[in-house]
């Protein structure tokens, strides 16, 4: 696999990386954004892109879904946390969170999303379909497996922060 590095316009770098396509047989370019200030910044980080995709390390994060993303981060959480932390993590991620965003993609995912997302959960979020979810539940949901998509963004595969910009009920004392 082989890469290069071009410039597009006043500080902008992309890798395209050349592709062979087993099916035709014919190559295929995959350009990529980099975020490089520089030409030696965009080299390095094309051979990194490149030693990823031989590697098969490589994750396309246009492709990726919040769903997928929460069983990543979740795979990545449990030796790291205790097992009920884990459980606690696991049900909010995938019984709460990935029905109502699963289906978006990371880089499509924005605050909006995710405010409409707790305003249905508090409306009609349980389970057996008999009301919503508390306030407690929804700050939970806001506080860990989402603040996971928040992390996407410090790895790089969310072009912004979402879940900061989101707007979370607070639990009321009763």
């Amino acid at each position: 696999m082989k890469g290069h590095i071009r410039k597009r316009g006043k500080g902008n770098w992309y890798a395209i990386i050349d592709r062979p396509n087993p099916v035709i047989g014919k190559r295929r370019q995959k350009w990529q954004k980099l975020k490089a200030k520089g030409k030696r910044e965009a080299q390095i980080e094309c051979a990194r892109l490149v030693s990823q995709m031989s590697d098969g390390t490589f994750v396309d994060s246009k492709r990726v879904t919040v769903r997928q993303f929460l069983e990543t981060w979740l795979a990545f959480k449990k030796p790291n946390v205790s097992p009920r932390s884990y459980q606690r993590y696991e049900e909010l991620a995938l019984k709460n969170i990935a029905p109502l965003l699963g289906e978006i993609t990371l880089t499509q995912l924005r605050a909006e999303h995710i405010s409409q997302a707790y305003a249905k959960a508090i409306e009609s979020g349980r389970r057996n379909g008999k009301g919503g979810l508390s306030p407690r539940t929804i700050h939970h949901m806001h506080r860990s497996p989402a603040a996971g998509i928040g992390a996407g963004y410090e790895v790089g595969q969310t072009h912004q922060e979402p879940v900061r910009h989101a707007g979370e009920k607070r639990p009321t004392q009763d």
